[in-house]
């Protein structure tokens, strides 16, 4: 299942037993886009914990729930994780994106594999400060990052991107969205029958 992350943030987590707190955060892999850890800020505290994402299950966006099999206490006595070569989902959000000819695009979201805990797509805002289009990008095509610039390298030109699939939100990300993703872009699909590129 795909999912918009901005959709996941402020979700509650959903302990075994009861409420433990509100998803502030996802922590990745700069190369392999897998989400390492999701932040969590805990209830009643100003304490931020981090719980591995593959102790999470699948999101309920329509109670605004992301449950997980933890009890509360296991979540609030999560060891201390060395993130230093992770990437916040949160700082990315605004890079700026550089394709191969000039400046393109500003992050403006990513999209989530809710079943793998992966980011196959970054959403880009075309618009620099204009009407424009918010397209979907394939992070396979990322280069690199510039941190100190707050900048992602793209290996696509402007004009390639321009004709990227656009962001429609009223289309759920259903199976049927992924594998047209999937068809466009040379992405293996979540139901294995992605086209290679």
């Amino acid at each position: 299942m795909l999912r918009l992350m901005k959709e996941l943030i402020g979700c509650e987590v959903i302990a075994s037993d009861g409420t433990v707190g509100t998803v502030s955060d996802f922590l990745f892999g700069e190369r392999d886009w897998d989400v390492q850890f999701v932040e969590v800020g805990v209830n009643d505290s100003e304490r931020q914990v981090l719980i591995p994402a593959g102790l999470l299950e699948r999101s309920n966006l329509e109670n605004k729930q992301l449950p997980t099999k933890l009890s509360r206490a296991e979540i609030e006595n999560q060891p201390a994780q060395d993130t230093t070569k992770l990437l916040s989902y949160q700082k990315m959000n605004a890079f700026d994106i550089e394709a191969d000819d000039g400046d393109g695009a500003r992050v403006d979201d990513c999209i989530l594999d809710e079943d793998h805990w992966r980011i196959p797509y970054l959403v880009a805002d075309t618009s620099n400060g204009h009407a424009g289009d918010k397209v979907i990008l394939a992070t396979k095509w990322v280069d690199g990052f510039v941190g100190q610039k707050n900048r992602i390298l793209m290996d696509i030109t402007k004009e390639e991107m321009g004709y990227a699939i656009k962001l429609e939100p009223q289309i759920p990300m259903n199976g049927a969205y992924e594998g047209r993703l999937s068809m466009n872009y040379g992405m293996p699909s979540m139901n294995g029958n992605g086209h290679s590129a």
